[in-house]
C-alpha cells in the first residue's frame, strides 16, 4: 500500500464532509449510511464513521430514524470488527462536537499498553501519522472485505 496515493480523489459526497475530519483522517469504506475513514494517528487502530446526510447534522437525534438506525448500526459493525481484528481490551466509542460540530462518531481499539491507557485518547500528545512503513493495510483490508460482504 503506498500511502501517499490513499484517498487523493474525493467522491462528490466526501468533497462536502468537514474539512477537518478530511485532514484528520484516510478512507475506509463507505456504506448507504456512513463514510468510514482511518484517523490519522498511529498510536491506536482509531476509525471514524461521519453519517451520508448533507447538509450534516450536530447531533444523533438530528437523524431521522432509519439513517439513525444505518448509521448506528455500521458504528456497531466497524466496533466487532475492530475488536475481532485488534484482540483489544476494549472498543471506546464516542460522538463529540466540542471541536468539529458535524456529526462524527470515532470507534478506538484500546489494549492496557497503549501509550495513555486507561485515559482517554483525546488531548495527549501530537498524532504519530501513518506512513508507508506503519499503514496498517492487514485491518483496512479486513474492514473493506467484511464492511463489503
Amino acid at each position: 500500500m503506498n500511502l501517499r496515493e490513499t484517498g487523493k480523489t474525493l467522491t462528490d459526497d466526501e468533497a462536502r464532509l468537514n474539512m477537518r475530519l478530511l485532514a484528520d483522517s484516510l478512507p475506509v469504506i463507505a456504506t448507504p449510511c456512513s463514510f468510514m475513514r482511518l484517523f490519522n494517528d498511529s498510536r491506536w487502530p482509531w476509525l471514524m464513521l461521519m453519517p451520508r446526510v448533507f447538509p450534516a447534522v450536530a447531533e444523533l437525534h438530528e437523524l431521522d430514524e432509519t439513517t439513525r438506525a444505518g448509521f448506528l448500526a455500521d458504528v456497531n459493525t466497524v466496533s466487532s470488527i475492530l475488536k475481532a481484528a485488534t484482540a483489544c481490551r476494549s472498543v471506546n466509542i464516542a460522538m463529540l462536537g466540542n471541536v468539529v460540530p458535524d456529526l462524527h462518531c470515532h470507534v478506538v481499539a484500546r489494549h492496557e499498553d497503549d501509550p495513555v491507557w486507561p485515559a482517554p485518547v483525546w488531548g495527549h500528545g501530537e498524532a504519530m501519522p501513518y506512513n508507508d512503513a506503519n499503514y496498517p493495510a492487514p485491518l483496512v483490508d479486513r474492514l473493506r472485505r467484511e464492511i463489503s460482504s
